[in-house]
C-alpha cells in the first residue's frame, strides 16, 4: 500500500514538473515574439528586417514589425523583391533597432 501511495504520489509531482515546463517554455515563447505598439507611420524601435546586398552594396531596412515573428514571415517577400529588381542578396537578419535611414549605401 505503502509503495503504490509513493509511486502515485511521484507520478502526480512528475505530471506536476512536466506542465511547468510547458508553461514556462511558452512563456518565454510569448516574450520573445511580444507585440509592442507603436505609431507604424514612424520609424521607431521595433523589428526590422535588414537586408544587405552585394550588388548594389547596400543595407536595406524594412519595418517596423509588430513582432518578430510577423518579421520573420516577411523575410522571404522582401528578399524575392530585391533579388527580381537585380540585388544578390548576401544576409537577412531580423533585428529589435530604430535604423537612422532605411537604405544606407557601404562603401
Amino acid at each position: 500500500m505503502v509503495e503504490s501511495m509513493t509511486v502515485f504520489s511521484l507520478g502526480i509531482f512528475l505530471g506536476i514538473v512536466i506542465i511547468l515546463q510547458v508553461s514556462i517554455k511558452a512563456s518565454i515563447d510569448a516574450w520573445q515574439n511580444r507585440s509592442i505598439p507603436f505609431a507604424m507611420s514612424e520609424r521607431s524601435w521595433g523589428w526590422w528586417i535588414e537586408l544587405r546586398t552585394l550588388y548594389p552594396h547596400y543595407i536595406y531596412y524594412f519595418g517596423p514589425f509588430l513582432s518578430k515573428a510577423e518579421a520573420e514571415e516577411s523575410k522571404l517577400g522582401y528578399s524575392q523583391d530585391l533579388e527580381s529588381e537585380g540585388s544578390k542578396i548576401v544576409s537577412t537578419n531580423v533585428k529589435w533597432c530604430k535604423p537612422s535611414q532605411l537604405t544606407m549605401q557601404i562603401e
